[in-house]
């Protein structure tokens, strides 16, 4: 099993479907890529959002909101 096929089935917590698995490696890895650049984005604009719905919290709260939102 090549790394990129390893990395698909972690991404998609199982086996690949067979479409996915006729890839060959290359294509697999740009696909790897792909998926990695979308959750770091996806992350990255998920943190950006959380701190801007806190500009709605008062002042006073928003540290104990935020201790209870991310720990």
């Amino acid at each position: 099993m090549s790394a990129a096929r390893a990395r698909l089935e972690a991404a998609f917590g199982g086996p690949l479907p067979s479409g996915l698995a006729a890839l060959d490696p290359a294509d697999q890895e740009r696909l790897c890529d792909a998926i990695d650049a979308t959750l770091a984005r996806q992350r990255r604009e998920l943190a950006e959002s959380t701190e801007k719905g806190l500009d709605f919290i008062p002042r006073l709260l928003r540290g104990p909101v935020k201790k209870a939102l991310f720990g």
